[in-house]
């Protein structure tokens, strides 16, 4: 099924608070892109400026995150080495973490890491979807190996994003229409 999420590149938590009042109780979830100026050249919240003190209140369960209550968010972790920051995110209650496949040294190891704390602990627990980003650039060959590998376990990932824009971390790049054969490719 193909979905439509609003994605937004929060500068601050204030930034961030405005933009979510713009979609809240319109859209049922939102991407907050997460940059740290390693992976990719830009920063957005929670890492401008070191880490953000209101990012670590909300981690720890002190603060809510932003309309927590009337939109959930998924994190895109748009980061270097994303498995050191994962546990915050789901902390701060992202429904669904996108990892970049070309972020980490072994996704598929730090996919079956996301799977075995987060997605299966009970029947009461909500779990967390989890997703696979590829560049433009990237081969689609690179999600196959993962894709395939997870079958084997039984757990495939539950979504593949596909970046439509070449330089990842900016907002107004121009469309790079190469995503619709790479789509196509996969299916």
């Amino acid at each position: 099924m193909a979905e439509i999420i609003p994605a937004i590149l929060p500068e601050d938590i204030d930034d961030l608070r405005e933009k979510l009042s713009l979609i809240s109780g319109i859209v049922p979830l939102v991407q907050i892109d997460v940059c740290d100026g390693k992976f990719t050249p830009t920063k957005t919240w929670p890492y401008k400026k070191g880490v953000d003190e209101t990012f670590l209140k909300i981690v720890g369960q002190e603060e809510g995150f932003p309309f927590w209550d009337s939109v959930d968010f998924e994190a895109d972790l748009m980061v270097k080495h994303p498995e050191n920051i994962i546990d915050d995110w789901i902390a701060a209650g992202a429904k669904r973490i996108v990892i970049h496949i070309e972020s980490t040294p072994d996704p598929l190891s730090l996919v079956r890491k996301i799977r075995q704390e987060y997605q299966y602990k009970s029947e009461s627990s909500y779990g967390v979807d989890i997703g696979v980003a590829l560049n433009i650039d990237t081969p689609n060959e690179e999600v196959y190996d993962i894709l395939n590998a997870l079958e084997e376990d039984g757990a495939p990932i539950d979504f593949v994003q596909f970046m439509g824009i070449e330089n990842i971390g900016y907002q107004g790049e121009p469309f790079d229409e190469r995503v619709f054969e790479k789509i196509r490719d996969l299916r």
